[in-house]
């Protein structure tokens, strides 16, 4: 793996980190796309993470390492989504 590639991938998962709490992740190829996006509608703090080419994964290791105690996500393919949370948009 190219070095210069690789201490990219760790700034990025780092971020992940940082903002959407404990994630492992590994590179599947140097040819990798890597964005977060993170903002708030209406009061809920969104953390968008679009990928390819990586493996991004919460195992029991960074749940357990970790003390957020509200966590989800959604893992959408394709198409459009609505979030709505007490009835807002």
């Amino acid at each position: 793996m190219n070095p210069a590639v690789d201490n990219e991938f760790q700034q990025w998962l780092s971020q992940i980190n940082q903002v959407c709490g404990n994630f492992t992740g590994r590179l599947l190829t140097e040819r990798y796309t890597g964005v977060l996006d993170t903002h708030f509608a209406k009061g809920l703090k969104l953390s968008t993470v679009t990928t390819s080419g990586v493996n991004l994964s919460r195992t029991w290791q960074e749940v357990k390492g970790s003390d957020d105690a509200w966590f989800y996500t959604v893992f959408q393919l394709s198409g459009q989504a609505i979030m709505e949370q007490d009835e807002r948009q």
